[in-house]
C-alpha cells in the first residue's frame, strides 16, 4: 500500500493539527464514494491523553482501548443525527 512522503504527513499533522487521512482501496481512490446527493462527514474526537511506555501490560493496553471505544461511542450518540440515524440509533462495538 502507498503511503505519503513522511514531510507531507508531518506537515498536516504539524502545521494544520490534522491527521492525514487516504482513503484508498480495491478501485483506488475512494471505492465506497457517497452518491452525489450525499454527503461525506468526518468527525475528531478529543485526544486522549497517554504516555509512552517501552512495554505496556495488558492492563495499560486495555484501559486506553476502553477510552478509546468511549470516545467513539460518545462522538456516535452526540452526532448521530447529523449523519441521518434515529435517536434510539445504538453502536456495538466487539
Amino acid at each position: 500500500m502507498w503511503n505519503p512522503p513522511q514531510g507531507v504527513i508531518d506537515f498536516f499533522r504539524k502545521t494544520l493539527k490534522i491527521p492525514m487521512i487516504i482513503f484508498w482501496g480495491k478501485f483506488m481512490w475512494m471505492p465506497k464514494q457517497p452518491p452525489k446527493n450525499k454527503g461525506f462527514g468526518v468527525v475528531y474526537g478529543k485526544p486522549i491523553p497517554t504516555k509512552l511506555t517501552a512495554n505496556p501490560t495488558e492492563e495499560e493496553i486495555h484501559a486506553v482501548h476502553a477510552q478509546y471505544v468511549a470516545e467513539i461511542e460518545r462522538l456516535f450518540s452526540q452526532y448521530k443525527k447529523e449523519f441521518g440515524y434515529d435517536d434510539d440509533e445504538t453502536l456495538l462495538i466487539n
